[in-house]
């Protein structure tokens, strides 16, 4: 497999041990310092196909999706996914063009997000709770030309709330894939009778592609943000970005899921729940997913698969600490982190104090990793984890408000709709 920048050992090995006086000389190191270099430390800048294909060649019989007792190896991933990307391209998707995503979480999401991924295609999140205001918004500016949908998800008339909309906001549209859990699936409506209209187990039996169209500079990721303007901003992601923050975060993580699974019930359209997703996949870990939260399905599995580490917002884990009626609740968890969106923190931690589940405050981008350190150095030996991310501390010399700050490069581009283009 290629590997682009791919740093020595010998200079690994000399980062890692400064690193580790530096935990000396802060005082913020456990017993035992471990300094481990393995191969996810010599990964740089990879696609995403690079990296799935990776887990594909190394462990390819193992669980990958674990989705309402049926389970896929990441063989069968690499080939749906692959199955997929032809199915797309004969579609007429290609290189740059937008894909939106207005679908639940479920085994399909995943198998197209790489699909689109390999033919360097740009997945647009859309969250399956907008209604026909929103996705006119997203559709129009986005430009996207294909539309994946779960037409009847929780009976929910999702092809209804599409002709409710401006047609100017479909002006780009080419093509609706549908996706089905039903034996006799409703999913070809008419609507709208001027776009091409596809099941998603239609597309899955075409013939596997096997060229990657991708670079790691290549966009693959829009998502929605909220913010001080009227509509939702777009931020562009490219595959470098993705591959770096996933490998970040599963490092983090390493430890306390050690041999365990990921579990999602946050939903991938957000950056919550993605994360987590692309973590796994980074990890070459199971996921247990749920296309839609459940408290009490969600306490039953966490229980069955042995789940040591969890995300969820605060009003969910209230409810799942509800759901377990034991005196410990989810006894399986090391650690769970939370953002508090809608409850006082001090509302959750006494409860989750009270049920013997341990909580870790998360925040921004990351989500899941620099807090989620002091669950694991609690639990086990420290290991070295380098982020990789430019830091610069430039006192009278900053681009901020205010002289004197810490500044953090991420490798995340703004963009607008006139210039996805250029960006992709």
């Amino acid at each position: 497999m290629a590997v682009r920048q791919v740093i020595p050992p010998v200079f690994q090995l000399f980062i890692a041990i400064c690193d580790c006086f530096t935990l000396i000389l802060s005082k913020s190191f456990p017993v035992q310092i471990q300094i481990r270099i393995d191969n996810f430390t010599a990964m740089n800048d990879l696609t995403i196909s690079e990296l799935i294909k990776f887990h594909g060649e190394e462990q390819g019989d193992s669980p990958a999706l674990i989705y309402a007792g049926n389970t896929t190896c990441y063989t069968e991933l690499i080939s749906m996914g692959q199955r997929a990307a032809r199915g797309l391209s004969n579609l007429g998707v290609s290189h740059g063009d937008r894909v939106a995503f207005w679908l639940p979480n479920c085994p399909a999401y995943v198998v197209l997000y790489l699909a689109c991924a390999q033919l360097g295609a740009i997945a647009v999140a859309v969250n399956t709770r907008f209604r026909s205001t929103e996705v006119a918004d997203i559709l129009s500016r986005s430009g996207a030309t294909c539309l994946i949908i779960w037409p009847d998800f929780r009976d929910i008339n999702f092809l209804q709330i599409l002709e409710e909309l401006d047609k100017t906001a479909l002006q780009n549209l080419r093509t609706i894939i549908c996706y089905g859990e039903e034996e006799t699936p409703s999913e070809l409506s008419p609507f709208p009778s001027q776009i091409e209209k596809i099941t998603y187990s239609e597309l899955v039996q075409s013939q596997p592609l096997l060229k990657n169209h991708s670079t790691p500079t290549s966009g693959c990721n829009i998502f929605t943000t909220s913010g001080t303007t009227k509509a939702p901003k777009f931020v562009l992601h490219t595959h470098q970005s993705i591959t770096n923050h996933a490998l970040a975060i599963w490092r983090n993580l390493e430890q306390i899921i050690d041999n365990g699974v990921f579990f999602h019930t946050l939903p991938f359209c957000g950056v919550f729940g993605f994360n987590h997703l692309s973590a796994a996949l980074a990890g070459g870990k199971a996921s247990v997913i749920q296309s839609a939260f459940d408290a009490i399905d969600a306490v039953a599995l966490i229980d069955k698969y042995q789940v040591h580490y969890l995300s969820a917002t605060d009003d969910m884990l209230l409810t799942l600490l509800d759901a377990d009626l034991r005196d410990s609740a989810m006894p399986s968890l090391v650690c769970c982190g939370y953002g508090a969106f809608n409850l006082p923190a001090e509302e959750i931690t006494k409860k989750a104090r009270q049920k013997g589940v341990t909580l870790v405050g998360l925040y921004g981008m990351e989500r899941s990793s620099g807090f989620v350190r002091k669950a694991i150095a609690r639990a086990h030996p420290r290991t070295s984890i380098l982020a990789g991310w430019k830091i610069s501390f430039q006192a009278g010399q900053s681009s901020c408000a205010q002289v004197r700050t810490l500044e953090i490069y991420f490798p995340i581009i703004k963009v607008v709709s006139w210039s996805l283009k250029g960006q992709a």
